[in-house]
């Protein structure tokens, strides 16, 4: 286990800066996301850590200790990339025993160890098949178990659950959260896709263009995002411009809303509203103050939820409700917007 600081780190590629001045503390024995899309620096950041790639600006400590000095072999940190680099060539329990090999553990011990990590991935049966006679769930397990078995300070996950169907990615989250809370590593998770980042980590980190925009928990970032650009990763919003504010509400083309009811710092200026489409909830009737009319111009079924497109003006508001529910296309329903998801941006 090891606590990680990225102290102010830079990276450029042909004079691209592909990590823009990153600084970010990973407390030991915690799992975290690097979320964003491809190309934002994310796998960068990994390379880095483990000794791959040294920065151009900035310092890596594991620690308390610099280790930008130390190679890749000195540092305790290993990467499991997404196509899971498997010796074609050898066995699920020659891959595995590979890092041990390298080492130089006795042969007898390195088999008594192979053992105990194909019985902990759940890979018994599997120990003397190649990497083409097993799935792709197993393949990913076999790379962990030969990441895990040189007992590593630090887990490094490249978006580990890419080539998975949506079964075997449901399977592999839960397998790697079971396993990060067993051993207790220091294990860092890259990713473009939320649900795998809110499904694994206590804390998230979403990077764009080589820039950490925000750090914090799920509800952090789902609720109280710091830009538009972090709130649209986490899903859909209607975005509205502030028009004016006074004392007490600030008024946009929704109407007006209470300050009480939104997270407002002071000082701080905000130019935007967001409000999520579970926000916005569905009536029949005009019954109480600020409901909006609308026409409802889409309505989707999707099992758990139904969304509508709802023209208000000449805006569309985008909704969703639990359930199968009954506006229909053509009717008119009046809105009302509730405080929670409802959010301000810079």
């Amino acid at each position: 286990m090891s606590e990680i600081l990225f102290d102010r780190i830079s990276k450029h590629y042909d004079k691209e800066e592909t990590i823009k001045n990153l600084t970010l503390k990973i407390e030991d024995g915690e799992i975290i996301s690097l979320l964003g899309p491809s190309g934002c620096g994310k796998t960068t950041t990994l390379k880095i850590l483990a000794g791959l790639v040294n920065p151009d600006f900035g310092t890596v400590y594991m620690d308390g200790i610099n280790v930008n000095p130390l190679p890749a072999e000195k540092r305790g940190a290993v990467i499991v990339f997404q196509d899971h680099r498997l010796f074609p060539h050898m066995t699920v329990g020659g891959n595995i025993e590979f890092g041990l090999r390298m080492q130089k553990v006795p042969k007898r011990t390195r088999r008594e160890k192979v053992e105990e990590m194909l019985k902990f991935m759940e890979l018994e049966e599997h120990g003397g098949k190649f990497p083409d006679q097993i799935s792709g769930g197993q393949k990913q397990r076999a790379a962990i178990a030969r990441s895990l078995i040189i007992n590593p300070k630090v887990l490094l996950l490249d978006e580990p659950f890419s080539n998975l169907d949506q079964r075997l990615k449901e399977e592999m989250r839960s397998f790697i959260v079971e396993i990060q809370k067993k051993l207790k590593i220091t294990t860092i998770l890259v990713t473009h896709d939320k649900e795998d980042a809110l499904m694994t980590s206590k804390k998230i980190g979403v990077m764009f263009q080589g820039e950490l925009k925000q750090y914090g928990t799920p509800e952090e970032l789902y609720e109280e995002p710091s830009s538009i650009e972090v709130a649209k990763f986490f899903g859909e919003v209607n975005e509205f411009s502030i028009d004016h504010e006074d004392e007490h509400r600030i008024h946009t083309y929704l109407g007006a809303f209470n300050k009480t009811r939104l997270s407002m710092k002071r000082g701080v200026y905000y130019s935007k509203l967001l409000v999520r489409p579970e926000a916005v909830e569905i009536y029949y009737e005009e019954h109480s103050e600020n409901m909006i009319s609308g026409l409802v111009m889409e309505r989707i079924y999707a099992g758990e939820k139904t969304y509508y497109s709802i023209l208000c003006g000449e805006r569309i508001l985008k909704a969703s409700v639990v359930g199968n529910c009954h506006w229909n296309e053509g009717q008119r329903v009046f809105l009302k917007i509730e405080g929670k998801n409802t959010m301000l941006v810079k």
